[in-house]
């Protein structure tokens, strides 16, 4: 009967001793979440498993991005080819089945999509249903959380938030301005009239032994609490972990992944107009996702993010 476990740690001192520390131990964890995954299955991998079976592999791995999933499934590769190499098994290790398996094939599960958003229309269902679920005398005590998530689906970064004024807010037009681009940010009906109404409110109403006022600090700046009349981009965090207690299911609001939701539907948007995005094009990536890449590595590192989402959200293979 072949031991896993044995086996591995064999594998490991072979392959990686050359290593570092830290590079080892980043291994060693990835097979112990293999080994945790196995045993759901019933069945090692060193006992031949199916396409589907690699497949289930993957989804329970939570796999999110398409560079972490071709990483992972090298890893797994490189593994059975070293089990065949040294004659440790007999049986065919189905190698040639786990390579053709592409990252559209994964079935992305709840956990990774409640954090990601397709759309507004989306991410405004689960935010309303949050707040439905918190049940709170005063809605408005979510107003700071959900300006947050506003401001993250419209592509603002946490440290430009933060620092965004009063004055910086014009609900006529429904724009945001921001100090460091220089220039504003377009936002829909629905989130300049919450975050006006958040940047004119005085107080909110919230529930002790009995109903009482909660008066925000005197500020000139948008972000601010009842405790503090400013946030840094831990605050904000904090903020919006707070407001994650009352989700329901998988959903969790997460500043970045909301945020890269809004650049990538707005990729999308774009990709329908004006035909696929190709990392060779750096100038147009750059435009799209709305940052300048200091190398084109980072450009195609961002596009192979936002195939990620596609896949996930549209089911598109490229």
């Amino acid at each position: 009967m072949l031991d896993s476990k044995v086996i591995r740690t064999r594998y490991l001192n072979e392959t990686f001793s050359q290593y570092s520390n830290e590079s080892l131990n980043t291994r060693e964890k990835f097979w112990e979440n293999v080994s945790t995954i196995e045993e759901q299955i019933g069945k090692f991998l060193e006992e031949r498993y199916t396409r589907d079976e690699f497949i289930k592999v993957f989804t329970m791995l939570n796999v999110r991005l398409i560079g972490t999933f071709y990483v992972q499934k090298n890893i797994i590769v490189k593994y059975l080819y070293w089990l065949h190499d040294n004659q440790i098994v007999n049986n065919d290790l189905n190698i040639e089945e786990l390579s053709d398996i592409a990252f559209e094939d994964i079935e992305f599960s709840d956990l990774v999509k409640g954090t990601y958003f397709k759309d507004f229309e989306s991410l405004q269902k689960e935010i309303d249903k949050t707040v439905d679920r918190a049940g709170k005398p005063d809605n408005a005590v979510h107003d700071a959380a959900i300006t947050l998530i506003y401001l993250a689906w419209y592509g603002v970064t946490a440290e430009d938030a933060c620092k965004i004024r009063k004055s910086d807010i014009n609900q006529i037009n429904g724009e945001i301005y921001i100090e460091r681009t220089g220039k504003p940010v377009i936002v829909s009906r629905e989130a300049i009239d919450l975050i006006s109404d958040y940047r004119d409110a005085t107080y909110y109403t919230s529930q002790a032994r009995y109903l009482i006022k909660m008066p925000y600090k005197t500020s000139k700046l948008l972000l601010r609490t009842p405790k503090a009349p400013e946030l840094t981009a831990i605050n904000l965090r904090n903020t919006l972990s707070r407001f994650n207690i009352y989700c329901m299911g998988d959903i969790k609001f997460l500043y970045s992944s909301i945020r890269l939701s809004g650049i990538f539907n707005r990729a999308f948007a774009e990709e329908l107009v004006n035909g696929t995005l190709v990392k060779s094009d750096y100038d147009k990536l750059s435009e799209v996702f709305g940052e300048t890449f200091k190398t084109y590595h980072d450009a195609s590192d961002r596009l192979r993010e936002y195939k990620s989402w596609k896949a996930m959200f549209h089911q598109q293979r490229e």
